[in-house]
This record gives structure tokens, C-alpha cells and sequence, in this order.
């Protein structure tokens, strides 16, 4: 246990992702305080079920709610947590060695990787707080929206080169962002008219926010109107942007949101101009190359697409092994970029051998996960046993990645070795129990067996992460055979 760290949460009506969260977290701290902003459901009986101390506060935005909570908590320490995350034990213990060794008083906070899981399990973004914090007068968090943590006589907070994951399921459902956007931005509104400076860094943040916040609805409903709505208020940051600490996430991915919207409008000039300013201030960032990868093949420019393509690559390698500090919305296209697009783009090239042994050089020299898997999607078709040793040295490198897992037992299926294939499947749902390759693996197992009850149910978990039509109507087969069995 951490004597001296106190677990905080604010929640409403979260009784279906407490539990997991409680789960994770049970035992682990001083305590656990959970202030309950006017549940009506069973959120504060869940609560008090595993031992919380539950606190009621009227609901003044979210810096008050968790104000409020370092209040009643007596720790010397303040982590907090989301009602829909969920803290792995692997990262519990990393952080309790790097807690109990760390100096403590040479710093104010810690940094939390958010990991935005959707409903395959899979990772879909990748964002960066500060949700572990001091406890002290001046260490106050502001912001009815977006709230962030500071120390109030600097306007910033002080945090090691550590940074410690949790995993976060907020935004796996399309209804869920849309009502979270729709509510983020009544507060942002309000909290921008409050604000009688508007040349404060904190009337400048709210505009981020808007801007983050339409860019965000503009993929749920009314597209184009909320693309319009959020390029009003990329124009006006803009004019703000010198005012932003250069290496702020901030702005970093302010440029991504302005590019996104621009592209989507079809303004592919006034979208690349986004995307090279935002590379004057980090030429890596992820979702800035990705961006200028896909205005690229917008244009038909292939070489352009396939460098910056695997310059994404390249950058989100870099991001997982090293734990850099990154918000990135096109995680999810990781593997789809390395596995499917670049393999299909490079195939078209009339240099493609050049770009191989140059992806080939890359790969050497940084055994990055997605380029390998790169290597190994574009030598699959022509070099099986090439690409089998990329594979191989993937597994060796990468063993608790399920999708390498999961290849490898597809490769094993294919030489007929079911058993192996087995055995790095189980190992595959283990790590995550939704791998769409496993799930239909095993479905196609027990049903060859006669094992119809288990078949279906492994063939709905693969449904759950994949729209195969064929799977579904397979499904419906099978249920029709056992009810007139």
C-alpha cells in the first residue's frame, strides 16, 4: 500500500464503470475519497462497497469537484482518478519503486498517460496529464472544463521525467463523445465569458478547447457545420499562438486539429500550411506527420504519402518505447497504416525496391514494433521465410503484444501445427481478451468440433471488434441449428 497517497474521484452516475475501477484500485492507497456531484443511480452504494469516503458536493465544474476532494483527503500525495479508468497492477508497482525512490521535494506532480481504449480493447489515443500531485496550499487545480493542475504562484507544475499509464474506456462509444463535447463546450462558453482578460493564457487554453471540442463533434453529427464552427476558432488561437510555451501539447496539437479540419474541408492548401507550421515546432510530432501524409495521397502524390506515412511510423515507435509525451488521436491507425495502407501505397511505386531496403535500414537500426510489422506485411507475399524471421524477431522483441502473438499462431494454423496455433492464441486473449484474430480462431475450432454454444460466443466477440456480414449471418446459422437441435 502507499501510506501516503490518497485516491480521489469525483463521479455522477458512473455505476457502470466503477466497479472496475474500484477493483484496480482497492488497497492500494491511504485511502480512497469519491465526491458525488448528484448521482441518482447506485454510484455512491458501489462507492461505499469498497470502503470509500463518500463526500457530496454541489456541481461548480470540474477544478471545484477535485478541489474539494484534496480537501477531505489527508494524504501527503493526491492521485487521481476518472470513474471510467482502470490502473493496471503491472503500472501500480512501477510507479510504488519509482515513488518510494523519487525526491519528493524537488517536485509537484507526476505525469499520467491516459490510454483511450475502444471497444476492441485496443488502444485508440494517447493523452498526457498531470493527475498525480503534492498536496499544498499553493497546488490548486483551475478550469471548469479541461481542468489542469498548478502551482498558483507560477502558473505551472514541477514533474520528473516519469510518466505512469492507466488505462481510460471514456470515449469508446460515439454517444458518449457526442454528449461529452456537447457538455464540454457549454462550460468552455461559460468560462470564456467569465474571463475578463481575454489576452490571459487562460482565455487562450478555453479557445484550444473549443476548438478541440467542435473538431470532435464534427466526426459524430453535422459535419460541416461543426467543421465551420471549429476553423472560427483555429483562426482566432492562431493569433494567440506566439503567447504558448512552444513545447506546450497545446499548441503541438493545435496544428493537428487546424490540419484535420482544413483537410476535411478540402482546403489542402491552407491544411499544409498548418501542418509545416506545426512541424517548425516539433518535426516528429506524430499526428502532424500523419496529417501531411494523407494530404499527400489526397493529391495523388504517392512518394510524398509513403515518407510521411512511414515517418508516423517511425514517430509513434518512438512514443511507445521511449514514454515521450504525446496526445495522438491517429494511435488507432497504427497498425492499420503498417499492416495494410503503406504495403498497398509502396506496392504501386516504381521504386518500391529503394523504398524496401531503405524501410529495411530503418528497421535495423530502431527494431521499432510498426515498422517491423511493416517489413513483415510487405514480404509476406514474396518472402515467407523472410518475413517469418521478421516476425520471429517481433516476438522475441514485442511478447506481450497480442497481434504479434496472434500472427504467429496464424502462420503456425497455415503450416498445420493447430496446436502451436493454439497455444499463441490463448496466449494472444490473455493480453486482450477482444483480438479479432483469436476470437475467430477459436470460433472456427469448436465449431469444426460440434462445440456449437462456445463457437457463437467466440464468433460474437470477434463481432464486437469487426462488421463482417458473413461472421453475422454464420452466427444467426448456427443459433437456428441449435434451437431446432
Amino acid at each position: 500500500m502507499l501510506e501516503n497517497v490518497s485516491a480521489c474521484i469525483i463521479a455522477k452516475n458512473e455505476e457502470k464503470n466503477l466497479s472496475r475501477l474500484l477493483s484496480s484500485i482497492k488497497g492500494k492507497f491511504k485511502e480512497i475519497i469519491l465526491v458525488d456531484t448528484g448521482s441518482t443511480d447506485r454510484t455512491v452504494e458501489i462507492a461505499k462497497e469498497y470502503g470509500c469516503k463518500v463526500f457530496h458536493r454541489h456541481w461548480n465544474g470540474f477544478a471545484d469537484a477535485r478541489n474539494y476532494a484534496v480537501q477531505q483527503a489527508s494524504g501527503e500525495w493526491i492521485w487521481h482518478f476518472d470513474a471510467d479508468t482502470e490502473l493496471e497492477e503491472s503500472e501500480y508497482l512501477r510507479f510504488k519503486t519509482f515513488f518510494s525512490l523519487f525526491n519528493k521535494d524537488e517536485y509537484e506532480g507526476i505525469q499520467t498517460v491516459y490510454k483511450n481504449v475502444g471497444v476492441d480493447g485496443k488502444v485508440k489515443g494517447i493523452s498526457t496529464t498531470v493527475h498525480i500531485h503534492k498536496k499544498a496550499d499553493n497546488i490548486k487545480w483551475i478550469g471548469k472544463v479541461h481542468e489542469r493542475v498548478v502551482n498558483i504562484n507560477t502558473y505551472t507544475i514541477l514533474v520528473p521525467n516519469f510518466q505512469v499509464k492507466v488505462l481510460h474506456y471514456g470515449y469508446s462509444l460515439a454517444n458518449v463523445q457526442r454528449d461529452k463535447a456537447k457538455r464540454n463546450l457549454k462550460l468552455i462558453f461559460d468560462e470564456l465569458r467569465s474571463i475578463k482578460d481575454k489576452n490571459s493564457l487562460d482565455y487562450i487554453v478555453n479557445i484550444f478547447y473549443a476548438v478541440q471540442s467542435y473538431t470532435a463533434l464534427a466526426s459524430i453529427e453535422e459535419r460541416d457545420k461543426n467543421l465551420k464552427r471549429a476553423s472560427k476558432y483555429i483562426e482566432k488561437f492562431y493569433k494567440f499562438k506566439d503567447k504558448i510555451y512552444k513545447e506546450s501539447i497545446f499548441l503541438k496539437h493545435f496544428f493537428v486539429y487546424a490540419a484535420s479540419v482544413y483537410k476535411s474541408l478540402n482546403n489542402l492548401e491552407k491544411a499544409m500550411f498548418f501542418v509545416e507550421e506545426g512541424l517548425k515546432i516539433d518535426p516528429n510530432y506524430p499526428d502532424i506527420l500523419y496529417n501531411k501524409a494523407e494530404i499527400y495521397e489526397i493529391k495523388k502524390d504517392l512518394e510524398g504519402a509513403v515518407l510521411y506515412y512511414i515517418e508516423f511510423l517511425k514517430s509513434m515507435d518512438k512514443v511507445l518505447n521511449q514514454n515521450i509525451s504525446v496526445i495522438s488521436d491517429y494511435a488507432v491507425y497504427t497498425k492499420s497504416t503498417a499492416t495494410e495502407k503503406l504495403p498497398n501505397l509502396i506496392d504501386n511505386l516504381n521504386n518500391k525496391q529503394k523504398v524496401i531496403d531503405d524501410i529495411m535500414e530503418i528497421w535495423k537500426e530502431t527494431r521499432g514494433l510498426h515498422i517491423g510489422l511493416l517489413l513483415y506485411s510487405i514480404e509476406k507475399n514474396s518472402n515467407l521465410k523472410k518475413a517469418e524471421s521478421i516476425l520471429e524477431k517481433l516476438s522475441r522483441i514485442y511478447n506481450e503484444d497480442d497481434y504479434i502473438l496472434s500472427l504467429k499462431g496464424l502462420i503456425y494454423q497455415e503450416k498445420g501445427f493447430a496446436d502451436k496455433a493454439s497455444e499463441f492464441m490463448e496466449k494472444a486473449l490473455i493480453i486482450n481478451p477482444l483480438n479479432p484474430q483469436a476470437n475467430l480462431f477459436f470460433a472456427k475450432v469448436y465449431e469444426k468440433e460440434g462445440k456449437l454454444i462456445e463457437a457463437i460466443n467466440f464468433y460474437k466477440t470477434y463481432l464486437e471488434t469487426v462488421k463482417d456480414v458473413n461472421i453475422y449471418q454464420k452466427v444467426l446459422n448456427l443459433v437456428k441449428s441449435l434451437k431446432n437441435s
